[in-house]
């Protein structure tokens, strides 16, 4: 009896010593899956993350401008994200009326292909368009940018503050000099004097 006692004693040793090894094992893979599933997390949603938030698109040019002239602004798109954007597309809308500063052909929206914004880059793009309106006249240009992310074909948009400018003069002036007063059935002259704000 000592003897089965004691191989009994034994034998329930070495089972609770193998249910003790496995325990530790199916801790020690929960563990490494669970520091797994955490970097992944912080990689993924951390440093790798693109956030609309993170891109800024900026307009720089005069706040004035004389009917007809040539208007220089500059446009400033920056990727403060930890990875690059794609497919850049940078979309300029301009007031009524506006013509291209080279050939003078009507210019309502003008697209320009930036490809690729890298990480931490800014590019500075210039353009130029020859502006029209009354004078005191209030303009504004508006520009966005279209980009994706690598590896998604969805496309993302970004707005920047529309640029407002104001027209100082009007490219041609009208002015009418004509008698105060007249006879009845006589003529009635009136001077006409158009003159020119442009180097048009």
């Amino acid at each position: 009896k000592v003897v089965e006692n004691a191989i009994s004693y034994t034998g329930t040793m070495v089972k609770k010593k193998h249910t003790l090894r496995k325990t530790l094992a199916i801790i020690g893979v929960v563990f490494f899956a669970g520091a797994a599933a955490v970097a992944s997390f912080i990689m993924f949603s951390g440093t790798n993350t693109i956030s609309g938030q993170n891109i800024s698109v900026k307009v720089v040019g005069q706040i004035a401008t004389g009917g007809g002239d040539v208007l220089p602004i500059q446009i400033a798109v920056a990727n403060q994200n930890n990875v690059p954007i794609e497919s850049v597309t940078l979309i300029v809308e301009y007031p009524e009326g506006t013509r291209d500063a080279d050939s003078g052909k009507e210019l309502s929206i003008e697209r320009k292909q930036l490809d690729m914004v890298k990480a931490g880059e800014l590019i500075n793009v210039e353009l130029k368009a020859r502006v029209f309106g009354e004078e005191n006249d209030e303009k504004e240009i508006k520009v966005s940018v279209d980009y994706r992310i690598q590896g998604s074909n969805a496309t993302f948009h970004k707005d920047a503050d529309p640029f407002k400018f104001k027209i100082s003069t009007s490219p041609v002036v009208a002015t009418f000099t004509a008698n105060k007063a007249t006879a009845a059935g006589q003529e009635y002259p009136i001077v006409l004097t158009i003159q020119s704000n442009t180097n048009l």
